[in-house]
């Protein structure tokens, strides 16, 4: 008996303690715009990296509107992923022959792209949060 008296006491401590839980929940949501105005971003994708260094995406909307949710709250790495209309259609035709994904004109700049190097960063707090992106032409 004294012995399950006892685990009741550890298992009761060590969830008080919040044992296993990671960061708080953060939410982060905004506009991205292009020099101040609405972008055609309908093939963005926002991908947010948390202070547990999970990675969580999302697709932007066609007027650049984008919430991403479930990150870990703290420092925050944004990166924007961006596939222009043209290369798609070029590797539905076969028309591209052979052009990397590189070369065809987007409105996100190419230091925004990967998450890990990208100038884009913000400080997530448990709850709600808006990070605005305007990409400068």
């Amino acid at each position: 008996m004294r012995f399950r008296g006892l685990v009741l006491v550890v298992l009761a401590a060590a969830a008080a303690a919040g044992c296993g839980r990671g960061p708080a929940a953060a939410a982060v949501s905004g506009t991205i715009t292009v020099g101040g105005k609405p972008a055609d971003l309908r093939l963005c994708r926002v991908v947010c990296v948390g202070s547990d260094g999970t990675p969580v995406a999302v697709s932007a909307a066609a007027d650049g509107r984008y919430r991403v949710e479930g990150l870990a709250a703290g420092p925050v790495r944004v990166g924007l992923q961006h596939t222009p209309m043209d290369y798609l259609r070029a590797k539905r035709t076969g028309s591209g022959e052979g052009k990397p994904l590189s070369e065809y004109p987007s409105p996100v700049p190419p230091d925004y792209r990967d998450p890990q190097t990208s100038p884009l960063t913000l400080t997530a707090d448990p709850g709600e949060n808006t990070f605005d992106i305007d990409l400068k032409n």
